[in-house]
C-alpha cells in the first residue's frame, strides 16, 4: 500500500506541490463549520447559518469554474497570487459583519466575495498530477493521494474549527483560514516547474467549455448528490450535538467521518482493481448510499460517532473514482476546468444540503 504512494511522491515536484496544496485547502474544512458556528452561536439562527453557508458554497463553485478556465489558458500563477489575498480580506470583513461594527446585511456581500475569489486548489493540484506524469498508474495514485489528503484535511479541519471556536474565540477558524489560504496559495504559485502547460485556443478566446464533454454532466450530477449528503450531514451534526449539550463534539463527529474516509481511501487507492472506472464509481456510490441508512436511527452522540466513522469509509473511494473518471473524460487542455465542474457540483450540492438542513432543523428540530 505504502509503496504505491511513495512511487507517486518520488516524481520530481509532487511532494512540494501536494504539501502547498494541503495548506491552501485546509481552509475548505475550516470555512464550512466556521461559518455555521459563528453565525449560529452569534445569531441563534440555523436557517441564517445554513443560508450563508449555501451562498458560500454556490459562489465558490461559480468562481472556481471561472478561475480554473482562466488557469487552463493563462496559467495558475497569477490566480494563486491575487485571488487568495482578496478572499482573505473579504473573510475578515464577513467576520466583522456578523460580530459588528459592520451592518449584518453586509455579510451576504462579503461571504459572496470570499467564495468567488477562492481558487479551487484541489483541481489545480490534480491538474499538476496529470501534467507531471504520463504514467496512468502514477496519475491514479496521485488522484487517490489527493482524495486521501482531502479526507485528512476534513479530519483535522472540523475538529480544529470546533475546538478553537468554542474554547478561544468564535471567529478563530475563519481568521486562521484566511491566513492558511494565502500562505499555501503563494507557496504553490512559486512552483513554476510543475505548472501545467498553457492551452491557448486560436484567437484570444478560451474555446469550448469542458461542460460540453460527453459524460461530464453525469459526473456533475453524481457530485451534486454527494454534496447534498455532505452539507446536510454537517448542519445536522452541529444541531444534533448542540441539542445534546456538547456543541464541541460536532468537530469530533465530523473528524471521525473524515477519518473513516481516509482509511477507506488509503485502501482503495493503493489497489489495482480489475473492474473499469465506471463500474468502480457506480459501486462505491451505491455502497455510500446504503451505509448512511443507520444514521437515521442514531439517538446519542456516541452512536453518531460510531456510525459516522464506518459510513465515512465509503466517501474517499467514491471521490477517487469520480475524479479518475473525470480525468479520463476531458481533454488535457480542459482538465482543470473539467475537474472544477465536478468540484462545483459538490459545492452546489453542499449548498442545497446545508440550506435545506438548516431550515428543517429550525422548523422541525
Amino acid at each position: 500500500m505504502i509503496a504505491t504512494y511513495r512511487a507517486a511522491l518520488q516524481v520530481p515536484g509532487t511532494a512540494a506541490f501536494t504539501g502547498a496544496a494541503f495548506i491552501a485547502r485546509l481552509p475548505l474544512a475550516l470555512n464550512g463549520l466556521g461559518v455555521l458556528l459563528l453565525v449560529s452561536i452569534t445569531t441563534g439562527s440555523y436557517a441564517l447559518a445554513g443560508a450563508l453557508s449555501a451562498v458560500y458554497a454556490v459562489c465558490s463553485a461559480g468562481g472556481g469554474i471561472l478561475s480554473s478556465r482562466w488557469a487552463d489558458v493563462h496559467g495558475q500563477r497569477g490566480i494563486l497570487l491575487a485571488l487568495p489575498l482578496i478572499s482573505g480580506l473579504a473573510m475578515m470583513a464577513f467576520v466583522f459583519s456578523i460580530l459588528g461594527p459592520l451592518p449584518r446585511w453586509t455579510a451576504w456581500i462579503f461571504v459572496t466575495i470570499t467564495a468567488l475569489c477562492q481558487p479551487t486548489i484541489g483541481s489545480f493540484v490534480r491538474a499538476r498530477w496529470a501534467s507531471v506524469s504520463p504514467n496512468p498508474d502514477i496519475r491514479r495514485a496521485g488522484f487517490a493521494w489527493e482524495s486521501i489528503v482531502d479526507e485528512l484535511i476534513f479530519s483535522i479541519g472540523p475538529l480544529l474549527a470546533a475546538t478553537t471556536a468554542v474554547s478561544l474565540w468564535t471567529p478563530t477558524p475563519l481568521v486562521l483560514s484566511a491566513g492558511l489560504l494565502l500562505v499555501g496559495s503563494w507557496w504553490l504559485a512559486g512552483q513554476r516547474a510543475t505548472q501545467p502547460p498553457l492551452h491557448r485556443s486560436r484567437g484570444h478566446g478560451t474555446g469550448p467549455s469542458a461542460l460540453m464533454t460527453p459524460g461530464i454532466p453525469i459526473a456533475i450530477m453524481v457530485a451534486l448528490g454527494l454534496g447534498v449528503l455532505f452539507g446536510a450531514f454537517d448542519v445536522s451534526t452541529v444541531a444534533f450535538t448542540e441539542q445534546a449539550g456538547v456543541a464541541g463534539a460536532a468537530g469530533v463527529v465530523l473528524a471521525l467521518w473524515a477519518g473513516g474516509s481516509l482509511i477507506g481511501g488509503l485502501y482503495f487507492g493503493s489497489r489495482r482493481w480489475k473492474s473499469g472506472l465506471e463500474v468502480q464509481l457506480r459501486t462505491t456510490a451505491v455502497v455510500l448510499s446504503l451505509v448512511m441508512i443507520p444514521a437515521l436511527a442514531v439517538s446519542s452522540v456516541p452512536w453518531l460517532m460510531v456510525v459516522a466513522f464506518f459510513a465515512g469509509m465509503s466517501i474517499a473511494p467514491t471521490l477517487i473514482s469520480l475524479f479518475s473518471v473525470t480525468e479520463r473524460l476531458v481533454p488535457p487542455r480542459l482538465l482543470t476546468e473539467g475537474l472544477t465542474w465536478v468540484t462545483a457540483g459538490l459545492s452546489l450540492g453542499f449548498a442545497i444540503g446545508s440550506a435545506a438542513g438548516g431550515a428543517i432543523v429550525d422548523a422541525q428540530g
